[in-house]
């Protein structure tokens, strides 16, 4: 008789334990899932990012700024090479402030963009808040005769 107390006081404590970390597993994981569906800025930081790294923008030939009627650093095709900023398109549009770069993007969405290569960093003009968020990207950067590793980030507000 001891026997069966004993057995049946394990099996309810481990049904008991089963449920109690079923629940709250599946309480975080719905939560995360909640505040990642609710930030406004988790769609349009993905959208962004790959039209600036993986779009070449349109014309994809474009050298200066008033050439492009919309934004992409992308060098060449992607799906070969990907992942490569061309440095020439970058520089034309970091000459511009943020606010005017908005108007050839799809986003309307506050944003600065932001290139760091060879210890140098190449941005549009102006300042993101401090409680920005920022999205960086490891990339190549094709400089017209070199390949170089560089960090591409994106803050959006």
């Amino acid at each position: 008789m001891k026997g069966q107390l004993y057995i049946d006081f394990v099996l309810a404590l481990a049904l008991f334990v089963f449920v109690y970390s079923s629940v709250f597993g599946y309480i975080a994981f719905f939560t995360a899932g909640y505040r990642q569906n609710t930030d406004e800025f988790t769609f349009e930081s993905r959208v962004l990012s790959n039209d600036f790294v993986e779009g070449a923008g349109y014309p994809s030939y474009w050298q200066s700024y008033s050439q492009a009627n919309t934004l992409g650093f992308a060098w060449f095709n992607t799906s070969i090479y990907p992942n490569i900023i061309d440095k020439v398109k970058f520089n034309a549009a970091a000459g511009q402030s943020c606010d005017t770069l908005k108007t050839k993007t799809d986003i309307s969405t506050n944003f600065k963009i932001e290139l760091e290569s060879n210890n140098t960093n190449i941005s549009c003009s102006g300042t993101a808040p401090n409680n920005a968020r920022r999205i960086e990207r490891t990339v190549f950067v094709y400089d017209g005769m070199n390949i170089t590793g560089g960090i591409f980030r994106i803050y959006m507000w």
